[in-house]
């Protein structure tokens, strides 16, 4: 059996994390939107062309982050 994966966050804490989503695809755009759901608070959506990130981050009522930000910025 394999060990446990140590938790990057404290649980008690993890909704305060800042969780940047690469990609505004499918994925990341369906991902980033499960996670504000969830109530995670500072869900940011980096994507190579602003343009689709603004589109996917408007729908979903997150804020975009331009890729070095996020990367910078994010706890996760």
């Amino acid at each position: 059996m394999a060990a446990p994966i140590p938790l990057l966050i404290d649980p008690d804490r993890r909704h305060d994390a800042r969780i940047a989503v690469i990609g505004a695809g499918r994925l990341g755009s369906a991902l980033a939107g499960a996670l504000a759901a969830a109530g995670y608070a500072h869900v940011h959506l980096a994507s190579r062309t602003a343009a689709h990130a603004w589109q996917v981050t408007g729908a979903l009522g997150i804020p975009t982050a331009a890729l070095p930000e996020a990367v910078e910025t994010c706890d996760l």
